[in-house]
Order: C-alpha cells, then structure tokens, then sequence
C-alpha cells in the first residue's frame, strides 16, 4: 500500500503498516426525510440523537396499530455489481458502504437502539441498492434517510425536491459532531516506492496545493468537503 484514504482513526492507530497518517478533510452526512415530517422533527431544537429518537418512536408506533407498507426509515445496503448491466447505471457514492453503515450504526446505538437487528422493526426499511437509487425509493415512500453530502448533491432535483434536509454536520463542528466524518490518509511503511507517495502527501496537506483542491471543489453550485487546512488569505468565517 502506498496511500490509503480511510474513515476509521481505532484501525488505522493499531494498523503497523502505517508510516504517517493526517488529518485530510472532513465529509458530512445530512438526515434527510419527508416534507410532511410525521416523525415531527425540530431542525431548531432537536439534536441528530433526539431526531433518531423521534424516527424510532414514530417507527415502533405505526407497528403497534399495524399499517401496512409503512416505513419510517431507509438504510442503504451498497451492494457493488463489478459489471454492471446498461440499465443499471449505477451512480456510487464517494463513501464506501462500510463507512456509511458505521456511522448509521453509531447514531442508533448512542440512542439505545438496534433496528437493524430486530426482525419486529418493520418500519426500518432495507435498500440492496447504490445510494441515489436508495434515496430516489426513500423520496418515493416518504422515508428518511441518513445520506452523505455527495451523494444527496448528486442526485436528481425531481427527489430532492421532495425531501427536507433536517440535520446536517455543521461546517467548523469538532470531530464529536455526530454528522461530521473527518478522513485520513495514510502513507504505508511497506511502499514500493520511498518518493512519490511521500511527496503526494505533503501536496495534500499543503495550504496552497491539496488543501486549496479540497476547499475549491463543489458539486452544484455547493463545496463538498471541509479542509484541514485553510488555504493562505482565506479565513474560515467565510467559508461557505
């Protein structure tokens, strides 16, 4: 291994194969869902932790009188498809489905709660597709959904139009913000070679080369990542 981008600090610090390893740039997640919010979401007062609470006990509720087809919350199950058929245009999201998954799990489990593992959790509703595909089937059933930046950025406006974005990482948010997902790169000790991948790494941590890439680069109109670093002349509070 040269360089690894990674989203997991516990395994890269045991990891010996790890040379040097940075702070590279941070992803966010946003909770999306319906406009008609039945779960009764507050984006003014609600923490992520009390908007999940909320969702399950909306969830656990339209399972006590029975509703039929009903669910309350959609987790995207990325199921890669080496060769794709031409119908399938796939369109994956930046974030690899462990990543996705973990942080999901992390939320729920903060809260007490395990849907995913309960076969009586009707309401929690699993998608065996790529992340738009997902959040175009969450748009359609009135579901929220926990989806990253990227991907809701990426997705058509016709399902986007029909959800509301409740809760998103805030941009200068510590590390503890459960919404935020700071990346890493590592440079491998066992690297064939003893220059490049040292060099790509100092380009990307560099205020005027890697940093400057990462704070420049949108998707629609909209900066998709947060840097480490702010590129010289560039303050912070104008960050977008």
């Amino acid at each position: 291994m040269d360089i690894a981008l990674t989203y997991h600090p516990a395994a890269e610090k045991r990891c010996k194969a790890v040379f040097r390893r940075e702070d590279a740039f941070k992803d966010h997640f946003y909770l999306v869902g319906p406009k008609s919010n039945p779960a009764e979401l507050n984006p003014s007062d609600d923490t992520v932790l009390d908007m999940f609470s909320k969702i399950v006990e909306k969830g656990n509720e339209d399972d006590a009188v029975r509703k039929t087809n009903t669910y309350t919350f959609a987790l995207t199950l990325w199921i890669f498809n080496p060769l794709p058929g031409p119908a399938q245009n796939p369109t994956p999201s930046p974030l690899p489905l462990a990543v996705r998954q973990k942080r999901h799990h992390e939320i729920f489990i903060q809260i007490g709660q395990v849907p995913w593992a309960l076969a009586y959790s009707k309401w929690y509703h699993q998608y065996p597709r790529f992340p738009l595909q997902s959040l175009s089937g969450a748009s359609t059933l009135e579901e929220y959904m926990l989806i990253d930046r990227g991907a809701w950025l990426s997705s058509p406006q016709s399902v986007t139009d029909r959800m509301t974005v409740y809760k998103k990482a805030k941009q200068f948010a510590g590390d503890d913000d459960l919404l935020l997902l700071p990346c890493h790169a590592c440079l491998g000790e066992a690297s064939k070679d003893e220059v490049i991948p040292k060099l790509f790494m100092d380009w990307l941590m560099s205020h005027a080369a890697g940093q400057r890439i990462i704070f420049n680069f949108t998707k629609n109109g909209e900066t998709l990542y947060t840097p480490i670093k702010f590129p010289f002349g560039v303050m912070p509070s104008t960050f977008a």
